[in-house]
């Protein structure tokens, strides 16, 4: 479950380009 997140994660990154990548691991952190 959670690669398939992380996965996500990285697609809507690469997608939007606008949140840094400290943010997203901050996210999938909580």
């Amino acid at each position: 479950i959670i690669d398939c997140c992380f996965m996500a994660e990285l697609e809507f990154l690469e997608g939007s380009k606008k949140l840094p990548a400290g943010k997203v691991f901050s996210l999938l952190k909580f």
